[in-house]
């Protein structure tokens, strides 16, 4: 298939940076079946995509007829869901008026193409974490918030290839929250294209969004964090921030905070900070018997500590730390 220009700024800046949208490749958008785990509480359908707006991804999606999964119910243990099939896949969320709903994405195939549309009622609770460990990726998650509902997002990437996510969720209802840890290594010559986009609709809604990174060899990476106060938003508070550490001079480092407002009572706040590896600290370490070639894997992984406590399921954190490299101590 052609590529599609995805992860567009809501408001474009100079052309010559290369930021304002992302070229991706679908690949092959035959249906893949997704592995799915259900507990008690949850309910699983399949039905038609759900596809709440007209984006690229979107309509090459619906022109492949490709099939939803549909998730509901209320239920403490997360919903499961692995993507090992090269291929597409649209999943919908629905957690209605106080229900809670945990879902957990793994992404393991060479090459995949899918959606997430979540909708959450007054009350509800979703939590959805995402660990990419494939290749090549394309990905779209839209998410609608009503009064009190929560969205906890805890993405992880990881993976070899082009990963390009493109993340909007729109806080209609008053106190809406949301709060989003997106954490990433990258090493080789793979690339992150990822765009966040946190629209503040409803009275005293809050957004939270930490990203935390290292880039090795040649990898790339481009961040657009956007907080969007609509009229109306009165009382909403956006923060948004990024820690980068850069561990070769080969990398290419990115970041586009930006923050849009047309309510006058809000407060919003972004950041950014980039950084190498401390000479002092890679000296101390050495000096505590630590070799060179493994210096750098620790800090990274102590970089990433946070966002995967952040995740909150032992089963998926051992994954995670597995393919960071970590020596994990299996149950008995």
């Amino acid at each position: 298939m052609a590529t599609i220009r995805v992860n567009r700024l809501p408001v474009p800046t100079f052309r010559y940076l290369h930021v304002n949208d992302a070229e991706a490749d679908p690949g092959d958008l035959r249906p893949a079946a997704p592995d799915v785990t259900v507990p008690d509480g949850a309910e699983l359908h399949q039905t038609a995509a759900a596809f709440p707006e007209q984006t690229a991804l979107t309509e090459a999606l619906r022109a492949a007829g490709t099939p939803c999964t549909e998730i509901t119910g209320n239920a403490g243990a997360p919903v499961r869901v692995t993507l090992s099939e090269n291929g597409s896949a649209a999943f919908s969320v629905r957690a209605e008026r106080g229900a809670v709903l945990r879902v957990i994405q793994v992404i393991t195939a060479a090459q995949s193409a899918h959606q997430t549309v979540i909708s959450a009622d007054a009350d509800a609770q979703v939590k959805l974490t995402r660990v990419f460990l494939g290749a090549d990726a394309v990905c779209g998650l839209h998410v609608s918030l009503a009064d009190r509902a929560l969205l906890t997002l805890t993405d992880v990437c990881l993976g070899s290839g082009k990963t390009v996510s493109e993340i909007r969720v729109q806080m209609n209802g008053k106190d809406a929250q949301m709060h989003a840890a997106v954490g990433y290594l990258l090493g080789g010559s793979a690339k992150l294209d990822l765009n966040l986009h946190a629209v503040h609709s409803g009275r005293r809604s809050e957004s939270d969004i930490d990203v935390r990174g290292v880039l090795r060899d040649t990898a790339q990476k481009i961040f657009r964090g956007t907080i969007d106060f609509m009229q109306g938003a009165s009382g909403a508070k956006g923060r948004e921030r990024e820690d980068v550490l850069l561990m070769h001079p080969g990398v290419v480092n990115r970041t586009v905070p930006v923050i849009l407002c047309a309510e006058e009572d809000v407060e919003g706040e972004h950041g950014a900070s980039v950084g190498q590896l401390d000479p002092q600290q890679v000296f101390y370490m050495q000096s505590r018997g630590i070799p060179q070639e493994k210096i750098g894997g620790i800090i990274a992984q102590s970089r990433l500590s946070g966002i995967l406590r952040s995740i909150g399921d032992a089963e998926t954190e051992k994954l995670v730390r597995r393919a960071l490299g970590e020596e994990v101590q299996e149950d008995a």
